[in-house]
């Protein structure tokens, strides 16, 4: 029937100790992945730059943010990098089936390049976090 399709952005990896507060053994639902905090902080600042979150909710690699951008939604993945709590992920994607391509009228690819492009911007400007790039350390 109608399957959930995704076009993903670039994203961003990036180095932060300030999200390793919460242990990977207390965050659901898959022991070692996490990202509740940084999902959490993450969803505040896209609220304060005026983008609508709607929840944010754990996956079994991490946790996302659902972002809305009038008929689209957007999902903004959020994790550790394999065994660390300093390296972590950020890769938002646009997120819909077959009836929301046929009623949304439109493709959601700028709304997901201006919001892949906001949340680099948020990275660089916050203090704590030390390295940004596009691609995954070694």
């Amino acid at each position: 029937m109608g399957r959930s399709r995704s076009k993903r952005a670039s994203g961003w990896w990036f180095e932060s100790g300030r999200f390793a507060s919460v242990a990977p053994t207390e965050e659901p639902p898959n022991r070692g992945r996490f990202g509740r905090s940084l999902a959490d902080w993450l969803a505040a600042e896209l609220r304060t730059r005026g983008w609508e979150v709607r929840e944010v909710f754990p996956e079994d690699w991490g946790w996302v943010v659902e972002v809305r951008v009038g008929p689209h939604r957007l999902d903004v993945g959020c994790g550790n990098a394999d065994g660390s709590v300093t390296r972590w992920a950020v890769r938002p994607e646009a997120r819909g089936g077959l009836l929301q391509r046929v009623f949304a009228g439109s493709k959601p690819t700028s709304e997901l390049l201006r919001l892949d492009e906001e949340i680099g911007d948020i990275l660089r400007s916050d203090p704590q976090t030390t390295w940004i790039g596009r691609d995954r350390p070694e």
